[in-house]
């Protein structure tokens, strides 16, 4: 009678074989939820943004942002809307970026070609998730509705306005 203590080959491959594929699992998952997160964080500046234009129209008494009033992310920062490290990309830890090719009248025609860690903006609102251009549909209030747009790293964009469709 063979009384040997210990595992058979095929049981240690077995073992392993599984554990690669856990492993597998997990570096292919990983990627995914931290990417997800990130995007999350994006969507709620986004709406931060918002936010922080509208204060700036309410302390300056619903002035238009075409009559002087600047609406980016770093005038709202150094105005004191928005706080410098509560507003940074999650991948580049860098405050959100001005893409020239969607600011102002050229947003609506680029938006969806905005990276992650830029934004795009002009006066507008956002329909159903979309900038919608207020005054070339004549629907009034130009200068004091924006709209902001950030690129997502899952492919996309995210739109938010101090006025919501």
């Amino acid at each position: 009678m063979n009384k040997h203590k210990g595992f058979t080959i095929i049981e240690v491959v077995l073992v392993l074989a599984i554990a690669g594929l856990i492993f597998m699992m997990v570096f292919i998952t990983l990627p995914a939820l931290q990417r997800n997160q990130r995007d999350a964080l994006r969507k709620r500046h986004a709406r931060t943004v918002a936010d922080a234009a509208q204060r700036l129209l309410v302390n300056n008494k619903n002035r238009s942002l075409i009559a002087g009033l600047s609406s980016t992310i770093s005038d709202l920062v150094s105005g004191g809307y928005l706080v410098e490290d509560e507003i940074r990309d999650p991948s580049t830890n860098h405050i959100y970026e001005l893409d020239p090719s969607a600011n102002g009248g050229n947003l609506y025609a680029n938006y969806q070609n905005i990276e992650p860690g830029f934004y795009g903006r002009d006066t507008g609102h956002c329909e159903g998730g979309i900038p919608e251009d207020t005054a070339s549909r004549g629907l009034g209030a130009e200068g004091r509705n924006m709209v902001y747009v950030f690129g997502l790293e899952g492919g996309g964009w995210v739109c938010s306005s101090n006025v919501m469709k």
